[in-house]
């Protein structure tokens, strides 16, 4: 999976080169995990709707049940850049 937002985030801060973990369920978001600063970053992509103006992020993640749910306190998560 390409992660082209993130890639320009890090070509604008001048991060290092991170390898992103890809996530299946989010992968229209362009979702992943990535390792910076030895911190647990969860990345996604904004999208544009055609019905409401702006973009959205949804950060979630699939339960064992299949149900969605959001990330608990629980789970490794440094940030989420914007």
């Amino acid at each position: 999976m390409v992660f082209s937002a993130f890639e320009r985030y890090r070509d604008l801060t001048g991060i290092a080169p991170a390898q992103v973990l890809s996530e299946e369920q989010g992968s229209d978001y362009e979702s992943g995990q990535v390792t910076l600063d030895s911190g647990t970053w969860r990345i996604r992509t904004a999208r544009i709707t055609p019905t409401k103006p702006g973009a959205f992020v949804a950060v979630w993640r699939r339960s064992s049940s299949g149900a969605t749910e959001p990330f608990g306190s629980w789970l490794p998560c440094n940030a989420i850049p914007g």
